[in-house]
């Protein structure tokens, strides 16, 4: 907490105003006194706060028992980027409300740093393998033995480094490819589900009604207009028949 009165201090110091500060409690506080001096926000009862008088404006912490009791499928953005930071997940399967909007949305931003991380280090096992390459070429003994034998280890540590990367990218895919079989699976249930409810036997379908009351209420998020859910919803009933 000192470190976060110098912070604002500083804030202070060059811009010569009080900041607001917002704090996401990823595991737990320091003590459960030093919880119990943050009391809920009004109108926000998943956001704690503190008094703060002369070192900042406003001082609120979220944490994971902060927002427990407002999790659900349609939670709040605020609530859903405060469930999706302190879950700390390496991948959507292991999110229980991974279908939520929001939740996709910031793992797709997540997504997309890994992949650029992962490039960096296939960079890295590329150099190393044609490190171990150059090594073999380079090879200058007059022993024909111990060059077939310098070769040998040469080739076999190559061969390493290539299977460990195969290895680690077909996890990675399958880990993927379960994640998105699942959300895809949560997804079509809801939204055909919803689509149901908002049918009656024997009369058409209003499929703009349809599709702007289930974009209302978080549904849709997989279709860009009516006449791509209802063509899927066809789709899906004669699988069903099927």
């Amino acid at each position: 907490m000192l470190r976060l009165i110098n912070y604002c201090s500083n804030v202070y110091d060059r811009y010569e105003v009080l900041p607001v500060v917002l704090v996401f409690v990823v595991e737990k506080f320091a003590n459960v006194r030093f919880e119990k001096s943050f009391v809920e926000k009004a109108n926000t009862p998943y956001i704690l706060e503190t008094q703060c008088q002369h070192w900042a404006k406003s001082t609120n912490f979220v944490s994971v028992k902060s927002i427990k009791n407002h999790i659900q499928d349609s939670m709040a953005p605020f609530v859903a980027l405060a469930y999706f930071t302190s879950s700390q997940a390496q991948n959507l399967e292991s999110l229980t409300f991974a279908a939520n909007s929001t939740v996709r949305f910031l793992w797709s931003i997540c997504k997309k740093y890994m992949v650029k991380k992962n490039q960096n280090e296939l960079y890295q096992v590329l150099d190393h393998a044609t490190n171990e390459a150059q090594k073999i070429i380079d090879l200058q003994d007059e022993d024909p033995i111990l060059m077939l034998e310098k070769s040998k280890n040469f080739v076999k540590e190559f061969l390493g480094i290539i299977e460990g990367q195969k290895r680690k990218l077909n996890e990675e895919y399958e880990l993927d490819l379960q994640a998105l079989q699942a959300e895809q699976k949560k997804y079509t249930t809801e939204d055909f589900l919803f689509v149901e409810s908002m049918s009656e036997p024997n009369k058409s379908k209003n499929w703009k009604d349809i599709f702007n009351a289930g974009k209302a209420k978080g549904l849709f998020n997989s279709y860009t207009s009516a006449n791509s859910l209802k063509s899927s919803y066809h789709h899906a009933v004669k699988r069903a028949k099927k």
